[in-house]
C-alpha cells in the first residue's frame, strides 16, 4: 500500500512539474477564477468547476489539485481578489508560491539626502 501511495505522490509531482510548478498553476487558477467571476458575478461554484475543468485539460490529477486548492483556500482567494491583491500575492498567502517571488515594493519612503 505504501508503494501505491508513493507512486501516486510521484505522479502528482510529475504532473505539477509539467505546468511549471504549483506556484504557476495556482496563479493560472486564480487568474482564470477572477476572470470568470468578473464575467459572471456571484457564480462562485460554477467558476470553480469551469476553472478546474478548463485548466486540467482532462487530466484527473490536475483537476483534483485544482479542486483541493479551492477546497482548502476559497475564502482567502476570494478575499484576495476583492482586495485586488493579484494572483501571485494570493498564491503566496495560501502558500502555493514562495514569499520571495514578488519583487519588493519600490514605493517605499525615501530617506532624506
Amino acid at each position: 500500500m505504501k508503494i501505491v501511495a508513493c507512486l501516486f505522490t510521484a505522479l502528482i509531482l510529475c504532473q505539477i512539474t509539467q505546468v511549471k510548478g504549483k506556484c504557476e498553476y495556482c496563479i493560472k487558477i486564480v487568474n482564470e477564477f477572477d476572470k470568470y467571476l468578473t464575467e459572471h458575478p456571484g457564480e462562485t461554484d460554477k467558476a470553480k468547476e469551469y476553472v478546474c475543468v478548463t485548466l486540467s485539460h482532462g487530466n484527473p490529477i490536475l483537476n483534483e489539485i485544482c479542486r483541493q486548492l479551492f477546497k482548502r483556500a476559497i475564502a482567502e482567494i476570494i478575499k484576495g481578489i476583492e482586495r485586488k491583491d493579484g494572483a501571485e500575492k494570493i498564491c503566496q498567502t495560501i502558500h502555493y508560491c514562495p514569499k520571495d517571488s514578488i519583487s519588493p515594493d519600490v514605493t517605499t519612503t525615501q530617506q532624506p539626502l
